[in-house]
């Protein structure tokens, strides 16, 4: 299909793991495809940096209509700040996208942010979260982390606010998302160090623990990854 984001095929290579920047993560259909034709594309939007020798990359969602072979009215539907951009490869970067039937889209983020699972707990940052918008890329203003005019609990000066698309934080790899038509639950599953993965129920606003606490034993032999702090 003519146009759409170049996907990236070197490797870099760990043991048996191949890793990438720039790599497509997932595709979906918007659930009225058949009348508006939008289909979504997750991927790693790569490019250069002054900041690293090695490229940079982060999650970005993109959403257009396929027309006579080509990849047209391209709208971005989520993408992060530039400066959030890493040479952490996509095998962190999560990328699902799930829709549910009021109109929104969720996209998971992973641990992108380098070295010490960087940002998963700062609400500042996208690393580590599962992010919601609604599907033309607006934030709904029920979104947890939305800061109302007038609310007294709004950041105080000299304090980041949070990211008004966070749906949830505290995730390792969420390399699973689906949303349950039946029941209204978006289910996510994680990719945790040895013995760590996870199936959880995703509810607005809940800390999902990563890196502070896990049921499984970090690559370095200490349990629980407690060492580090928020």
């Amino acid at each position: 299909i003519e146009g759409t984001p170049k996907a990236y095929g070197d490797v870099i290579k760990l043991g048996d793991i191949e890793m990438g920047l720039g790599w497509l993560l997932d595709v979906a259909l918007h659930p009225d495809y058949e009348t508006n034709g939008w289909v979504y594309l997750h991927y790693g939007d790569r490019t250069k940096s002054s900041r690293s020798l090695l490229p940079v990359s982060m999650n970005r969602l993109d959403r257009a209509r396929i027309k006579e072979g080509k990849w047209t009215d391209v709208e971005t539907i989520w993408r992060a700040a530039k400066n959030t951009y890493t040479s952490s490869p996509e095998i962190g970067a999560g990328g699902r996208i799930a829709l549910d039937d009021q109109g929104h889209v969720f996209i998971s983020v992973g641990m992108k942010g380098g070295s010490n699972y960087e940002g998963i707990q700062d609400l500042s940052l996208p690393y580590g979260k599962i992010h919601r918008i609604n599907d033309d890329g607006s934030v709904p203003p029920d979104n947890p982390y939305v800061v109302k005019q007038g609310d007294p609990d709004e950041a105080a000066p000299g304090v980041s606010e949070p990211l008004q698309t966070i749906w949830t934080y505290g995730h390792r790899s969420p390399q699973g998302l689906e949303f349950n038509s039946l029941t209204g639950e978006l289910w996510g599953s994680e990719m945790g160090p040895r013995g760590g993965d996870e199936v959880n129920l995703l509810l607005p606003g809940e800390n999902y623990g990563w890196p502070l606490t896990s049921k499984g034993v970090d690559y370095d032999g200490v349990s629980g990854n407690v060492k580090l702090t928020p």
